[in-house]
């Protein structure tokens, strides 16, 4: 005998429910406003009739979706980067153009905030977690790059021996510049690589070439995250400072994928140079490793 009657829930009648956390407090109304048109995969829908409305907190933003016919493909991850255009990405001034240009071109709303905006008598910046690389982060940003950075096929006149072998110098960065760059060169032209500076290369430039090289050498920098777009037999070789440079974050983010991946750290302390005998020694036998 149930005294009472049964308990009364929340009655879901069927569509999407998706949950969105912001850095900062949004206003429900900026929110439902901005999907009152909200194109996606080229059609138009207005949600602003559905359920919208905070939880857990005011950056917390839950939106129930009624069952829509023809629902476009990766519908929900769709939507999630429209309500990520709502608010504008907040750029330094100082940040580099093609970044800004990218953000633009993936339809971002961008403002750039000028050097009179940081105004700080003390700064404290905490220490960096370690990142937390997982498949499902790889898979979602490499979809987010193939729609914008649409795939292309080779042409016919290229073939599997124009792969590209690329060195990542940074030669023009402030820090991790190997001290030694000149005297290796020579050794890695032999070996048909090219020297490229990632900073005269636009974004969907870099995505391009890492989605076309077979072999990628560079010190330990941001410019590996690239490694996302290459080719799952590409041959890795990380040049750190030291051991744990990073907390290991590009070992564990090729870890996901990427099993042609090693380091080398100059055994020289305080010296960020590479020795060309341990630089020959793995490119010669890379040349003679079938691709994995």
């Amino acid at each position: 005998v149930m005294k009472g009657g049964p308990k009364l829930s929340i009655d879901f009648k069927g569509g999407t429910m998706i949950a969105v956390n912001y850095t900062d407090p949004v206003d429900i109304n900026e929110v439902r406003s901005a999907l009152d048109q909200a194109t996606i995969d080229g059609q138009t829908f207005d949600f602003s009739n559905a359920e919208i409305k905070h939880f857990g907190d005011e950056s917390n933003v839950a939106v129930r979706l009624p069952s829509i016919d023809d629902e476009p493909e990766q519908f929900s991850h769709l939507f999630v980067e429209k309500m990520a255009e709502i608010f504008p990405v907040l750029v330094p001034e100082f940040m580099p153009t093609q970044f800004i240009d990218f953000l633009k071109e993936a339809e971002f709303e961008v403002q750039v905030l000028s050097p009179e905006i940081f105004m700080v008598e003390r700064l404290l910046i905490p220490e960096m977690n370690i990142p937390d690389w997982n498949s499902e982060k790889v898979k979602l940003i490499q979809y987010f790059f193939e729609k914008i950075v649409p795939l292309k096929s080779l042409p016919n006149s290229q073939s599997s021996n124009s792969e590209k072998r690329i060195y990542v110098s940074r030669k023009l960065a402030v820090k991790r510049h190997l001290s030694n760059e000149d005297e290796f060169l020579p050794l890695l032209k032999k070996h048909k690589f090219s020297k490229i500076y990632l900073e005269h290369l636009s974004v969907p430039e870099q995505v391009q070439l890492f989605r076309s090289a077979s072999h990628v050498i560079a010190a330990h920098g941001a410019g590996l995250t690239n490694i996302l777009f290459a080719p799952a037999d590409v041959k890795i070789l990380e040049i750190r400072p030291v051991i744990t440079s990073g907390q290991f974050c590009f070992e564990n983010l090729f870890s996901l994928g990427w099993p042609g991946s090693e380091h080398l750290v100059p055994p020289r302390s305080g010296e960020f140079a590479l020795p060309l005998e341990l630089l020959d020694e793995i490119l010669e036998r890379w040349q003679g490793e079938p691709k994995i």
